[in-house]
């Protein structure tokens, strides 16, 4: 059953990208397959997980059930599809894995010393900002296998894991801000997160730098290649050409199918044979493993429309403000607080960008203030990956 929640899952990505080129496709058909692999995932779930699922469904039901009673129109079809394409930017981003994952080569020696920090710190961001946490996972494991991994090995590789949230159009975190503040343009939140992913590394290299020298002299780096990056900038190229000449395609859904696509492409051209069957143990043992992402935005889906359906009936919660500087801050701070006690950035962005959205915000803004709480929260929550 694991395997076919595989299928499932492929089937949803292409689902949500026949719908955005052909309208005819019904629109609900990728949120039903993503719907029926939860359900076969269910038992993946770690109990933490189920209890987390069906408390933000149980609420967003709730909130629904509420504003239904006072004659609000329930939105059947919002309610399954509501984080479809964000699930199919998720599963589409993981195949990149296939072809771009850095070198595993365990005959290599690992640089170390004040030299081996940079291109440790930089790879490790540039690789996750492409293919999410498998790079953190290759690199820490790989380090693992030489020493005793400590707080100046791992805090540097969670931030430039973190960080790439500010800007990277292959990260859940732009999925879900090009979602809740709509019509932000994905140029801008890019042009606008490049400028806080230096400060956010400069900061991380000179808590680096101040570190005794002798933990500076025992730290080992990881030898990134970055030749490797080349699958990443063609796809970078191409989504903004397809972006460029069908505005009206939705961007997560350009990069969902743009990902598995230059994928297909580029593991044939190297070997036919084993494409298949790299692209088969993917589909069939990788994309299961996405169950923990998989509750996560569905219920934090159901959770935002049922807010949305409860904020439409009572007047009164539609907040009598301006988007000004100082709320904008206070948003970034209650999301990077609810991140730290354990709330994960996408309820809370899924919470905040319906009830802000009365206010009519700057969509740019508003979209980098999420990008930022994701970037800087994410790192320090407990619950999150």
């Amino acid at each position: 059953m694991t395997s076919f929640s595989g299928l499932l899952l492929l089937g949803m990505i292409l689902s949500a990208i026949a719908h955005m080129i052909i309208p005819q496709v019904p629109p609900w058909l990728a949120g039903t397959l993503a719907w029926l692999a939860m359900f076969v995932l269910l038992p993946a779930l770690v109990m933490l997980q189920r209890i987390q699922a069906m408390t933000l469904i149980s609420i967003g039901l709730l909130c629904m059930y509420w504003g239904w009673s006072r004659g609000i129109d329930t939105d059947i079809m919002a309610l399954i599809s509501k984080n479809d394409s964000l699930l199919a930017l998720l599963a589409g981003v993981s195949y990149l894995r296939l072809v771009t994952l850095p070198s595993d080569d365990e005959s290599q020696i690992l640089p170390t010393g004040r030299a081996a920090f940079l291109p440790t710190l930089i790879g490790t961001h540039l690789f996750s900002s492409v293919i999410n946490l498998s790079a953190l996972l290759i690199v820490t494991e790989r380090l693992q296998q030489k020493q005793q991994l400590n707080r100046v090995t791992v805090v540097p590789l969670m931030r430039a894991f973190s960080a790439a949230a500010f800007w990277s159009p292959f990260f859940a975190a732009m999925g879900v801000a090009l979602t809740y503040a709509p019509g932000a343009s994905l140029t801008t939140l890019v042009l606008q997160g490049i400028p806080l992913v230096f400060v956010a590394l400069a900061y991380t290299a000179r808590e680096f730098y101040r570190c005794s020298d002798e933990e500076i002299k025992q730290y080992q780096g990881y030898p990134v290649h970055f030749s490797a990056l080349w699958v990443p900038a063609l796809l970078v190229f191409c989504v903004l050409v397809v972006h460029q000449f069908k505005p009206d395609f939705s961007v997560i859904l350009i990069v969902a199918g743009l990902s598995l696509l230059i994928t297909v492409l580029i593991s044939m051209l190297r070997d036919p044979e084993d494409a298949t069957r790299a692209l088969r143990r993917h589909t069939l043992e990788q994309l299961p493993k996405m169950s923990g992402e998989l509750a996560l935005f569905l219920s934090a889906g159901v959770l935002a429309v049922g807010l949305s359906t409860l904020f439409q009936s009572f007047d009164a919660l539609s907040p009598n403000l301006e988007f000004s500087f100082q709320l904008a801050v206070m948003l970034l701070l209650l999301i990077v607080v609810l991140a730290v006690v354990g709330i994960h950035p996408v309820i809370s962005i899924a919470t905040l960008g319906v009830w802000i959205a009365p206010l009519h915000p700057d969509p740019d803004v508003l979209g980098t203030i999420f990008l930022s709480g994701w970037a800087i929260g994410v790192v320090a929550a407990p619950l999150s990956g």
